[in-house]
């Protein structure tokens, strides 16, 4: 079989976390090596015309997709596959559609609450959100004030550690200082900005397979922040995942080992 592995194109000045990809690459090209298969790597910018057209020299069978973002956005991966599904390749991962929902924060928190899953509330810069449940419309996210509600303020879009450390936990005192901490993270960032609610509490990492039986969920982990001094925020940022010598890095353990009374869970 002849594979084609497409990913976003990266340069030595890009971020640990955007040169990942390619340590991506590597692994699925040495697996396929392994297993008989012929290989080709196809890096991907915002010209994808390009891209085409190195896809067709390519000639693959099947694409393995590993484009995380283009043009240093997140929210553009889905364009690769769609470029993909215009072009009639079977590729690896999730669908276009799948990759939108996904990659836009508050568009899944609406899915969420549109399937009646619970999802921290939230608020952003345009007031409260409403979302189609039925045939009505229901507010979404956070209707009213909190006072001494603690909110991490995430971007709209980009992977779930960007920008993200202690300092995104803000205890506005009042709508109007949040409103000016989403307007400022926005200058910050060149990105829109949202407050969730902080859920303080455990942290556990789920991963869903498909499989011809129908999803497959792998065994659960959970975060191990027993190391994490008293006060300090319990959660896995920018620093846990990619600043190897930061403390973060080295005392977010993931452990897999459960005591009887988690059995519930």
């Amino acid at each position: 079989m002849r594979v084609a592995i497409f990913h976003n194109a990266v340069s030595a000045e890009d971020s640990a976390a955007d040169q990942d990809v390619l340590v991506q690459a590597a692994a699925v090209a040495d697996a396929l090596s392994r297993l008989g298969h012929d290989w080709a790597r196809v890096a991907c910018t915002l010209d994808l015309a390009a891209a085409k057209t190195q896809l067709a020299a390519a000639c693959p069978d099947v694409v393995f997709n590993l484009v995380e973002s283009l043009g240093g956005s997140d929210w553009m991966a889905g364009a690769a596959a769609a470029l993909l599904d215009c072009l009639h390749l079977p590729y690896t991962g999730s669908s276009t559609e799948a990759l939108v929902l996904t990659n836009h924060k508050l568009l899944a928190k609406q899915r969420l609450c549109q399937a009646g899953l619970p999802t921290p509330a939230w608020r952003t810069l345009d007031g409260p959100r409403t979302a189609a449940v039925g045939n009505r419309a229901e507010p979404v996210g956070d209707a009213g004030w909190s006072p001494g509600a603690v909110y991490v303020v995430k971007t709209f879009w980009e992977h779930a550690s960007f920008d993200l450390d202690e300092h995104s936990l803000v205890r506005p005192s009042g709508e109007a200082e949040l409103r000016q901490m989403l307007q400022e993270a926005g200058r910050r960032l060149r990105r829109p900005c949202f407050a969730e609610r902080y859920i303080e509490g455990r942290e556990f990492n789920l991963s869903v397979l498909a499989s011809p039986r129908g999803p497959e969920a792998l065994p659960p982990a959970e975060i191990d922040f027993s190391a994490f001094p008293p006060g300090k925020p319990r959660i896995v940022g920018r620093k846990a995942k990619w600043e190897e010598s930061s403390f973060d890095f080295h005392n977010t353990p993931r452990r897999f080992d459960f005591p009887p009374a988690d059995q519930p869970l």
